[in-house]
């Protein structure tokens, strides 16, 4: 699950139901990035397999993306999009790949990824 934490209410325009994705990769650390409908809106995620707990033995993974307002306390948008097998395969590689690699280096990687991305996204962490 990804949840974007919003601190105002947004109109429902801001996160409309058409959200385009795609699965990225940088040293076998998976970006989730989500495209909305909107020019410039870019969400980038990128994937710390040790901060989640479980994971699902699918061979199409879903993807749980929520909008949450702070100032209401509730959802205001969610949206699930199921995985290409070929995407699905990739993360996995990564994932395999990904628990050789000792804490320091995904924080590292993790890092680049933010500061790389920070320009045109929006940035979440995975749940």
């Amino acid at each position: 699950m990804i949840r974007i934490f919003r601190k105002q209410h947004q109109p429902d325009g801001d996160f409309p139901a058409d959200v385009s994705f795609e699965v990225r990769s940088l040293c076998d650390i998976p970006i989730l990035i989500f495209k909305l409908s909107q020019p410039g809106q870019v969400l980038a995620v990128p994937v710390n397999f040790r901060k989640i707990g479980i994971w699902p033995d699918m061979e199409k993974l879903p993807i749980h993306l929520q909008l949450f307002d702070l100032d209401a306390d509730q959802v205001c948008f969610e949206k699930e999009i199921i995985l290409s097998r070929q995407d699905t395969e990739a993360v996995l590689e990564n994932r395999f790949e990904q628990k050789k690699m000792k804490s320091k280096q995904i924080d590292a990687i993790v890092d680049f990824i933010y500061s790389d991305y920070i320009g045109f996204a929006q940035l979440a962490e995975t749940f």
